[in-house]
């Protein structure tokens, strides 16, 4: 999974793995929306190893990690509700 995030983000872009089977991926100046696309992007790349994600934007959602990372869960587990047996 880290092959595919590093070929769908920006030179100025960096993808972590944030635990067990979450990553973190940090885009500067990105809005949610242009994240959103950006990790379209790479759920398209990634179509053999389906995942979801959440998304969070500074200062729009916080301004610490600790508060982005829960914006980012909640958005998350809401994905999961929505798609829950679609794939």
């Amino acid at each position: 999974m880290g092959t595919v995030l590093r070929g769908g983000i920006r030179l100025e872009d960096s993808a972590y793995r944030f635990g067990g089977d979450e990553f973190a991926v940090l885009l500067p100046g990105a809005s949610t929306g242009q994240a959103e696309m950006v990790l379209e992007r790479v759920a398209e790349a990634a179509s053999a190893a389906p995942f979801t994600w959440g998304v969070a934007a500074c200062p729009d959602d916080g301004l610490t990690a600790e508060e982005l990372v829960s914006a980012a869960d909640l958005r998350l587990y809401a994905r999961r509700r929505t798609c829950r047996g679609r794939r």
